[in-house]
């Protein structure tokens, strides 16, 4: 029975440190989102709108603890898989993964205004099958 009130004390010692972490954690996500958009108020009409989502967007991502670098391999693995899962087709699905990492070629870039990642992959018959014959 007395570890109960022992535990409980100490919760409520460390409350006000978690408390405290979470603020440091607030007051920078808010720091780098007025940074965020006022680089974005720089930008053109369209691109200022799209900017100020995005910032806006991250700052959700940052107070959930969600933002993060994200460049492990494993991580780049889970992101394809996670981009390519609407492909139901398990060949198109297994084709887009093996592009998001890296296979194939790549041309152009973003500032000729397209990316374009090319992969060739053989492709099943679609040929009819013929029957055979049978004996008259």
């Amino acid at each position: 029975m007395k570890k109960i009130p022992t535990l409980l004390c100490s919760l409520f010692a460390l409350a006000p440190l978690m408390g405290a972490q979470a603020a440091v954690d607030r007051s920078a996500a808010e720091s780098q989102y007025r940074s965020d958009r006022q680089a974005c108020l720089a930008e053109a009409a369209p691109t200022r709108q799209a900017c100020l989502r995005e910032a806006a967007a991250a700052r959700q991502e940052a107070l959930r603890g969600d933002l993060g670098d994200r460049s492990s391999a494993a991580d780049w693995r889970r992101n394809a898989q996670a981009r390519c899962a609407v492909h139901h087709d398990v060949q198109k699905r297994s084709a887009c993964e093996r592009m998001a990492l890296g296979e194939g070629k790549t041309k152009g870039s973003v500032a000729e205004g397209a990316v374009v990642h090319e992969m060739t992959v053989p492709a099943e018959s679609t040929a009819p099958r013929r029957a055979a014959s049978s004996p008259r």
